[in-house]
């Protein structure tokens, strides 16, 4: 199923937060954003999640869970609750890079 162009907007939001280094890719791409960037932002996101019992908390709250898709069932929200807490995603650096390393660059190809 195709994205929404509200599911891009949503997905763009949440990309500019946690992936900020390529705020304009994600600006100027917005209408690129596709269901393989859904499913690969949703994997670096959660293993973020893995790492952190705070991230864990906000999304299982929000998601009631992680099943497969479970970012799409959310994606309105997340941008209003990640932007809450910016300084989470600066203050938990050693899981943040962890987990940005491994997915920046799969996230981003998904526009190539």
């Amino acid at each position: 199923m195709e994205l929404s162009a509200e599911e891009r907007r949503d997905l763009r939001d949440v990309l500019v937060v946690v992936l900020p280094e390529d705020l304009n890719l994600w600006n100027s791409q917005e209408h690129a954003l596709n269901e393989y960037t859904l499913e690969q932002t949703e994997k670096f996101l959660t293993e973020c999640t893995k790492c952190t019992k705070r991230m864990q908390k906000l999304f299982l709250d929000l998601a009631g869970g992680f099943t497969r898709g479970w970012l799409r069932r959310v994606l309105k929200q997340v941008p209003n609750e990640v932007t809450k807490e910016t300084e989470f995603w600066t203050g938990n650096v050693p899981c943040y890079v962890a987990a940005k390393s491994r997915y920046r660059s799969a996230v981003s190809l998904t526009l190539i």
